[in-house]
C-alpha cells in the first residue's frame, strides 16, 4: 500500500485515534495521581498539626491546673537570661507545641513556619502567599484549615490557625495587667515584650507546614512515561495488525476494480466490457451493480443516438420557421412605428386644441368680468341719472318759483313807483303852497323839496330794480328752459343707459354660454387628449413588445441554430461508443 491509499489512511487515523486517546489518558492518570500526592501530603500535615494542637491544648490544661502561675514564671526570671528565657519559654503553650512540631517536621522533612502580622520575631513576618492565608482565617473565624499549592516553587503548604487562649493574654492582654501579673508598670510581660492588648479568640498567627512535590512529581512523571511506552507498544502493534488485515481483505481487491474499471475507461467507449463478479462480498456486489450500470447506460446510449437525430431534424425545422417568424415580426414591427408616430402626431394636436380652447375660456372669462364690471358702471350711471333728474326737476321747479316771486316783485315795485309819483305830486303841490305861503311857508318848502328829491330818488331805484328783475326773469325764463331741455337729455340718457344694460346682461348671457360650450368643448378635448395618450401609450408598449419579441425571435433563432450545432456534436459523442 502506498500513503495515498485507503487501506493507509485507515491505518493512519486508527493509530492516531488510539495513541489520542492514549494521551488523553495519560493526561488525566497524571493530574489525577498529583491530586492525589497533595491529598496525601495534606493529610499527613494536618496529623502533624492536630499532635501539636493536642499539646498546646494540654499544656494550657496545666496552667489552668495551677501548674504554671506568674509567680512561678517571675521567680524564673531571676535567673541568668539564658537559662531565664528558656525555661520560661517552656511554660508556654504555642512554644510547647512548636518545638514539637519542629521535631516531627524535621522527620518527615517538611519546612516549618509560623507567619504572623507585626510578629515579634522578624523571621515570622508573612509572604504574599501567607498574608492571604491569615486574611482568610480573619474573615471566616470558623475556618479550622486552609490549603494551597505554590506553582512557582512546586510546593505545598498547609495552614492552620493559632488564636489566643486565656492562658496567652498573660503575655499578650491587657498592658494594664503587666503590674499585676508580672510586677510591672512599663507595660510589658515577663520576658519585656510589650503587651498588645489582645482578646480570647483573636487570630494569633498560623502554624504553616511546606512540603516538596518534586519528589511526587518526579514519581508520577516515570508512571507516565512507562505507560507511555507500554502504549505505544500497544498502539504499533494494533496498526501492524489493521495494516496487513485491510490490506488482504480491502485493498487488494479494491486495487483489482480500480485497475479493471481503468481498463474500460480507457478503451474506444466499449459499453459491452463487464467486471468479474465472483464471490458474495462487497466488491462482488460493486462489480454486480457496475455491471448492471453499464448495461443500463448501454441502452441509454442507444436511445440518446436516435434521439439526437431526430433532435438534428427537428433543429432544422425550428430554424426555418423561425426565420419566417422573423421576417413577419420585422413588417409588424415597421407599421407599429408607423401607427406610434401617428398617434404621437395626433396626441400633440389635440393637445394643442386644448391649451386654445383653455386660452378661449380664460378670454371668455376676462371678457365675462369686464362686461360685469361695465354693466355694474351703467347700473351706477342709471342711478346717479335718475338723481340728476331728480335734482334738475328741483331746480326748474325753484327757478319757477323765482319767477313768481319776481312778478310778485314787479307789482310791489309798481305799487311803490306809484306811490312815489303820487308822493312826488304831493310834494310839489307842497312846494306851490309853500312858496304861497312866502316866508312862513319856507321850512315847509324845504321839507317838500326833499320829500320830491327823495321821492324822484325812489322812482329812479325803482326803475332800476324793475329793470334788475326783469332782467332776472328773463335769465330764469332761460334756465327754466335749459333745465327743461336737460331734463329731457338726462331721460332720453336713462333711456340709453337701460338699453345699455339689456344690451350689457345679453352679452353676459352670451358669454355664459360661449363659457359653458368652452368647458364642454376642453372636457371633450380633455377626455380625448387622455384616450389619445392612452391609445399612444399602448401603441408604444405593443411596439417595445414587439421589439422585445423580436430580439427574443432572434435569441431563439440563434438558439435553434446553436441547437443544431449541439445536436450534431451529440451525434458525433454518442457515436464514439460501440454498443
Amino acid at each position: 500500500m502506498n500513503r495515498h491509499s485507503v487501506g493507509m489512511r485507515l491505518v493512519l487515523v486508527v493509530a492516531g485515534l488510539l495513541a489520542l486517546s492514549a494521551l488523553v489518558l495519560l493526561g488525566l492518570y497524571a493530574k489525577q495521581q498529583r491530586q492525589q500526592v497533595i491529598e496525601a501530603e495534606a493529610r499527613r500535615a494536618k496529623n502533624v498539626l492536630v499532635v501539636a494542637e493536642a499539646v498546646r491544648e494540654q499544656v494550657a490544661k496545666q496552667w489552668e491546673l495551677g501548674v504554671f502561675a506568674p509567680a512561678q514564671l517571675r521567680a524564673l526570671a531571676q535567673l541568668p537570661a539564658s537559662e531565664a528565657r528558656e525555661k520560661i519559654l517552656a511554660a508556654v503553650p504555642v512554644k510547647v507545641s512548636w518545638d514539637l512540631i519542629k521535631l516531627k517536621a524535621k522527620e518527615e522533612g517538611y519546612e516549618l513556619r509560623t507567619p504572623r502580622q507585626n510578629p515579634r520575631n522578624p523571621a515570622n513576618a508573612p509572604d504574599a502567599l501567607e498574608a492571604k492565608a491569615l486574611e482568610y482565617f480573619a474573615s471566616h473565624p470558623e475556618a479550622r484549615e486552609y490549603l494551597l499549592v505554590d506553582e512557582e516553587q512546586n510546593r505545598l503548604r498547609y495552614f492552620r490557625p493559632v488564636r489566643l487562649g486565656e492562658q496567652c493574654l498573660m503575655c499578650h492582654g491587657d498592658p494594664r495587667t503587666s503590674q499585676s501579673l508580672w510586677e510591672r508598670s512599663d507595660g510589658k510581660d515577663v520576658l519585656g515584650y510589650p503587651m498588645e492588648g489582645k482578646r480570647v479568640g483573636e487570630l494569633h498567627g498560623a502554624f504553616e507546614i511546606i512540603a516538596s512535590l518534586d519528589e511526587a512529581d518526579g514519581a508520577i512523571a516515570a508512571n507516565v512515561a512507562k505507560g507511555s511506552g507500554l502504549i505505544a507498544l500497544v498502539v504499533l502493534i494494533v496498526a501492524s495488525g489493521l495494516y496487513f488485515t485491510t490490506k488482504g481483505l480491502v485493498v487488494d481487491p479494491l486495487t483489482a476494480l480500480g485497475l479493471r474499471l481503468q481498463d474500460i475507461a480507457q478503451g474506444e467507449g466499449d459499453l459491452t466490457a463487464r467486471l468479474e463478479a465472483k464471490g458474495k462480498n462487497e466488491f462482488a456486489w460493486v462489480a454486480h451493480s457496475f455491471n448492471q450500470f453499464m448495461k443500463k447506460l448501454r441502452n441509454l446510449v442507444l436511445t440518446v443516438k436516435d434521439s439526437s437525430q431526430d433532435l438534428a431534424r427537428e433543429a432544422g425545422r425550428l430554424d426555418q420557421l423561425a426565420s419566417a417568424t422573423e421576417q413577419g415580426e420585422a413588417s409588424q414591427r415597421s407599421e407599429l412605428a408607423h401607427v406610434a408616430s401617428t398617434m404621437q402626431q395626433m396626441t400633440a394636436a389635440v393637445q394643442e386644441i386644448a391649451h386654445s380652447t383653455t386660452k378661449a375660456a380664460d378670454a371668455s372669462q376676462a371678457t365675462d368680468a369686464e362686461v360685469k364690471a361695465g354693466q355694474a358702471v351703467v347700473q351706477r350711471a342709471i342711478v346717479k341719472i335718475d338723481q340728476l333728474a331728480s335734482e334738475v326737476d328741483k331746480a326748474a321747479q325753484v327757478l319757477r318759483e323765482l319767477e313768481g316771486d319776481s312778478d310778485s316783485i314787479g307789482e310791489v315795485l309798481k305799487i311803490i313807483g306809484d306811490i312815489a309819483d303820487q308822493t312826488n305830486l304831493l310834494a310839489l303841490n307842497a312846494a306851490i303852497e309853500a312858496a304861497r305861503a312866502g316866508e312862513q311857508g319856507r321850512g315847509f318848502a324845504v321839507v317838500a323839496e326833499e320829500v320830491r328829491t327823495l321821492a324822484s330818488r325812489t322812482q329812479e331805484s325803482t326803475a332800476e330794480i324793475q329793470q334788475t328783475i326783469e332782467r332776472l326773469r328773463n335769465r330764469a325764463r332761460q334756465a327754466v328752459q335749459v333745465i327743461s331741455q336737460s331734463k329731457e337729455q338726462a331721460h332720453a340718457s336713462m333711456a340709453e343707459a337701460h338699453t345699455v344694460n339689456t344690451v350689457l346682461a345679453n352679452i353676459t348671457r352670451m358669454i355664459d354660454e360661449v363659457k359653458e360650450m368652452n368647458a364642454h368643448i376642453a372636457s371633450a378635448v380633455e377626455e380625448q387628449s387622455m384616450v389619445s395618450e392612452e391609445i399612444n401609450q399602448n401603441v408604444v408598449r405593443v411596439n417595445d413588445e414587439v421589439d422585445a419579441a423580436y430580439v427574443k425571435m432572434e435569441e431563439t433563432r440563434q438558439a435553434i441554430v446553436h441547437l443544431r450545432e449541439q445536436a450534431g456534436k451529440l451525434a458525433e459523442i454518442v457515436g464514439q461508443f460501440r454498443t
